[in-house]
């Protein structure tokens, strides 16, 4: 973070907490306890720590809710890095995902069957470029890991050749 950047950040606590009195010391110190970090997750750990603290945060206190903010940010990339292979695009990923998680939930409940789940996928997934993934293998995972919880096997589950990248469908 640069001095301005960390004033920024400083200018938004002080405004937060209008009893509390900045002085250069203060500033200073702040100053050299953040520099060697990214501005975003400070920011963004000083805008979540006013809404939600009723006493201004320390030095620790930011330090410490940034490097959540940039350990649950590492998280996420990996964990989309792990579940998309090479040249899948993320496009708006979140809305597509909540999006997604609506059209599983309304298959688990029974309103849709399964077909119209991989319909209404490929529909939210429409203007993503194709990605090397088969979708009826990662439905068939998907349920297959469902229906253990379950203790069934899913309707697509036998269908598919585990190991093999083929699909035998029955209509």
């Amino acid at each position: 973070m640069t001095e301005r950047e960390v004033g920024e950040v400083l200018a938004l606590i002080y405004a937060a907490y209008p009893r509390e009195r900045s002085s250069e010391q203060t500033i200073q110190v702040f100053v050299a306890g953040l520099v060697d970090m990214d501005a975003a997750p400070v920011r963004e750990a000083a805008q979540d720590w006013v809404r939600e603290q009723r006493w201004p945060p320390s030095l620790a206190d930011l330090r410490t809710k940034a490097q959540d903010i940039q350990a649950q940010e590492r998280a996420r990339a990996e964990t989309e890095r792990r579940l998309l292979p090479p040249g899948c695009p993320t496009g708006d990923a979140e809305r597509k995902a909540k999006l997604q998680i609506a059209n599983i939930q309304a298959w688990l409940r029974g309103e849709i069957d399964t077909a119209a789940m991989i319909r209404r996928s490929a529909t939210i997934y429409a203007d993503d470029p194709p990605c090397p993934v088969d979708g009826l293998e990662v439905v068939a995972e998907a349920e297959d890991g469902i229906e253990r919880l379950r203790g069934t096997p899913g309707p697509l589950a036998p269908t598919i050749q585990r190991g093999a990248r083929t699909v035998a469908v029955h209509h």
